[in-house]
């Protein structure tokens, strides 16, 4: 036999040697495994942590595979060992820098028959009916939820019907064991568990420990004085929703020129804590009461054991100044539509845009102020027809530089008219450890 035979015949011998042995290691994996009542099993295939989360979802054999031999697998003969695509599950920023640099993933495989549910619920209810939580060794836990059309994740890997990622942008980080849940609603308006899985802490620290004083903790901005006076955090249920859910009620006493004043109300609020989570802050409501003003949000996912880092912006409510005010001109209807319309115009050292469009759906109107000037928002003030009747909100966003909504318009209205403000804006920071509800 030629040396290039029998250079031939030594690689086939070593691949077929190598494909045998990680076809024995991949046997050999075992997973921790929940079976479910419908016949689905959901297994743990992994947990990752940091500013990019990847999962191949065949194992680490995978893994070695597409990133040191080839992404298309090795062939020899009739044998073909190929990786299945690996899964991201990364949150960017308009720049393209990670959302939430230090978040972790549990990554659940979900196996059964083709036309099996992947969870009890069905996906279009994932948000409102099932919740996860990673829990620490004291047996406190901490919720994520998630949203429909945006969680399974197809896959190539023998066994599975899908892959769902359940992402934690916080978490119990200074001990070394997790436990990981996954809960739906029942009929029997209870929580029912579907996955219990232990893990280890994929970021156990050590970290360093915030110390706060005592409240009231006051920060001055300008001729704005605030004061955070209470923060309580717990569980509770909250409208739309069923069951107790977490949430947090900061509390302020705010001072302009010396007076008590409700008129600087807390619209957005971050938090903070020394272990570096930075969970996302969903807002529940804000209001003034009793010449106070609170902001109070739910599934925080920050331990009351902790103290926190809140960084809080109040917007200035009742300032009709006409400077800071703009004014539609009247915005023909036809058969209770607004007609066609674009407008473009300087104000307030910005161009402010408003067009009417088909896009997310037919009737949309956009309103957008770019550049948005330092320290203010763009805010709605007034939506009237010609009758002085309201237009109200049917569907569409809303954000700091105007909207993009569909509108409706009172029946039989032959214009209507927009007013936008733009209101000022302070930010102030606190520390604080809030006390347990």
């Amino acid at each position: 036999m030629s040396k290039a035979g029998q250079r031939r015949v030594l690689f086939v011998v070593v691949a077929t040697l190598i494909i045998a042995g990680l076809l024995v290691v991949r046997a050999n994996v075992r997973r921790p495994v929940s079976r479910l009542a419908n016949g689905t099993q959901l297994s743990l295939r992994g947990v990752t942590q940091g500013p990019t989360n990847t999962l191949f979802p065949g194992g680490r054999i995978d893994a070695l595979i597409y990133q040191f031999i080839s992404p298309k697998g090795i062939h020899v003969g009739p044998v073909n060992l190929a990786p299945a695509p690996p899964l991201s599950d990364d949150w960017r920023k308009p720049d393209g820098s990670p959302a939430f640099p230090t978040k972790a993933v549990i990554w659940i495989g979900h196996h059964g028959p083709t036309n099996l549910p992947l969870l009890p619920i069905p996906e279009s209810k994932w948000f409102r009916d099932i919740r996860a939580t990673l829990a620490d060794e004291t047996g406190e836990e901490w919720e994520t939820r998630v949203t429909a059309g945006h969680q399974a994740r197809q896959t190539t890997v023998r066994g599975l019907n899908a892959v769902t990622p359940w992402s934690f942008s916080s978490f119990p980080r200074r001990g070394k064991k997790l436990r990981f849940r996954i809960y739906s609603y029942g009929t029997n308006e209870t929580w029912d568990t579907l996955a219990d899985f232990s893990l280890a802490n994929p970021a156990p620290g050590p970290y360093p420990v915030w110390t706060s004083p005592a409240l009231p903790a006051v920060q001055t901005n300008g001729n704005l004085v605030v004061a955070l006076v209470q923060l309580v955090s717990g569980r509770k249920s909250v409208p739309y929703y069923p069951g107790a859910r977490q949430f947090t009620r900061a509390v302020f006493e705010v001072k302009e020129d010396g007076q008590v004043t409700t008129n600087w109300l807390p619209d957005r609020m971050e938090a903070t804590d020394a272990t570096g989570n930075e969970p996302w802050v969903p807002m529940v409501n804000f209001q003034a009461t009793n010449q106070q003003v609170f902001y109070e949000m739910q599934a925080v996912g920050l331990s009351a054991t902790e103290v926190w880092k809140l960084k809080t912006r109040f917007t200035k409510t009742g300032d009709h100044n006409a400077e800071r005010t703009w004014t539609s001109p009247e915005l023909p209807v036809t058969n209770d539509t607004i007609e066609p319309v674009s407008i473009k115009t300087n104000w307030q050292a910005g161009v402010l845009v408003l067009e009417t469009s088909d896009h997310p759906f037919p009737g949309n109107l956009r309103l957008d102020l770019a550049p948005l000037p330092d320290n203010a928002v763009l805010r709605l003030d007034e939506f009237v027809d010609d009758r002085g009747r309201s237009v109200t909100y049917e569907a569409g966003s809303m954000d700091d530089s105007g909207f993009h909504v569909r509108w409706k318009i009172p029946a039989g209205a032959k214009w209507v008219r927009v007013t936008m403000r733009l209101a000022e804006t302070r930010t102030l920071k606190f520390l604080a450890q809030p006390t347990r509800q």
